[in-house]
């Protein structure tokens, strides 16, 4: 089920911010926050406790912008 993962399993949280508008704000809310930007996504899943999987999926939805 791995497939549905659409970011490398190497790449860092930091990256994934950087190259994902609205990333930083949907990850905090699953409580990845600025401490884990250091970590690969699998690892900083890991440590708050949250599957990879969620990760993933909130990092596909397209983010909401304000007008």
């Amino acid at each position: 089920m791995n497939d549905a993962i659409r970011f490398p399993g190497n790449a860092s949280v930091y990256e994934l911010i950087r190259t994902r508008p609205g990333a930083r704000e949907r990850l905090r809310a699953v409580g990845v926050t600025s401490d884990y930007f250091d970590y690969r996504i699998g690892d900083a899943a890991r440590a708050v406790g949250v599957p990879v999987e969620r990760i993933a999926e909130i990092l596909e939805r397209e983010p909401v912008t304000s007008r």
